[in-house]
């Protein structure tokens, strides 16, 4: 839980969540049966969608300033790393709109 306490937001470092995600997955492992394991569940789905919101962030960065290569490569570490997140659903829609543009 201090690891979460360190957190800010998605356009700081994410080591705090990367930590954190550490942590709330060995207390699964090492407890699955454990009442803090389903509480340790939603935090790992919490630290997911922190770090995937910070990698759609720098991938809607690099759509802003035009380069879609850069983008691209963001893009796919988010459909690969998080895909049931949010953000990997933000950012097909951001991809949608740039391709989508006369």
């Amino acid at each position: 839980m201090a690891y979460l306490a360190q957190a800010s937001t998605s356009d700081r470092d994410q080591q705090s969540h990367a930590n954190a995600l550490t942590y709330f997955r060995n207390l699964i492992d090492r407890f699955p049966q454990s009442p803090w394991a389903e509480r340790a569940r939603l935090r790992v789905r919490e630290c997911r969608e922190a770090l995937a919101k910070h990698e759609a962030d720098v991938t809607a960065y690099y759509l802003r300033i035009g380069n879609l290569k850069a983008a691209e490569a963001r893009l796919q570490g988010v459909l690969t790393d998080y895909p049931e997140t949010d953000a990997a659903a933000d950012c097909l829609y951001r991809f949608a709109q740039v391709y989508g543009r006369p």
